[in-house]
């Protein structure tokens, strides 16, 4: 099954904040700080540009368009997510969300219903370690943009198998760390192994570097090195 089905079919409630069988506060406040760095950017840039659009690859439950709207960013905002329950989830958690700001959109990330230089920037965060073929995706996301504009996103990441179980155990317990051995080892219908993949420093890397349209602005690590985060400038055109 691909991981794009699960996502489609699944409620995701392991998701869902306070539910922390899966996410320690520690892993939330690490999303949190990647989200806070990309919307500070996002403010900036729409602050500079006229009549911004930005999107929102992966709405999920619209934490991240919450904090946007929180930092007080004049853009539309398209929010894209392969289920429509999220955003029935989300006007139920975040009513104040939709105030004809906001435009949500059931679609792929891997077929993005968008022209080509829509966006003035994409954030596509805790999602692309979900895609099926991340390059493919991250093509999507730099056709969707315009020329300047920015991309950014995070992906999870191996620092190989015993350093990964350090990292975690000193991260969110010993108690967490067995719960996602035993989730990986039993493959319960939720589990990761279903949904998410990790990718070297390097793949990383590489996938950054085999996009050519696109500029490197940042590269940093959270997570205490289990992820990394990504700002990318895709290029003017030329000529």
């Amino acid at each position: 099954m691909s991981i794009e089905r699960y996502f489609r079919d699944s409620p995701m409630e392991w998701f869902k904040e306070g539910q922390y069988s899966r996410f320690s506060p520690y892993n939330w406040n690490e999303n949190r700080q990647q989200a806070l760095e990309a919307c500070a950017i996002v403010h900036k840039l729409c602050q500079e540009s006229p009549n911004p659009i930005v999107g929102i690859i992966g709405f999920g439950f619209g934490r991240e368009t919450e904090l946007l709207f929180e930092q007080g960013v004049s853009a539309k905002v398209v929010g894209l997510d392969i289920n429509n329950s999220r955003f029935k989830e989300a006007r139920r958690i975040r009513p104040n969300l939709f105030n004809g700001q906001l435009c949500p959109v059931t679609a792929s990330m891997n077929k993005i219903p968008f022209a080509d230089s829509t966006f003035d920037a994409v954030l596509c965060l805790e999602t692309m370690m979900h895609a099926d073929d991340p390059s493919w995706t991250l093509g999507e996301l730099t056709r969707i943009t315009k020329p300047d504009g920015i991309i950014i996103f995070n992906m999870s990441t191996s620092l190989g198998t015993v350093n990964n179980l350090i990292k975690m155990l000193c991260t969110v317990g010993l108690s967490r760390v067995v719960g996602r051995l035993k989730e990986r080892v039993l493959r319960d219908k939720d589990s990761s192994s279903y949904r998410t993949r990790l990718y070297t420093r390097e793949q990383i890397g590489g996938l950054v570097n085999n996009n050519a349209q696109t500029h490197l602005e940042e590269r940093k690590s959270y997570s205490r090195g289990l992820s990394t985060y990504i700002v990318l400038r895709k290029l003017a055109k030329t000529g």
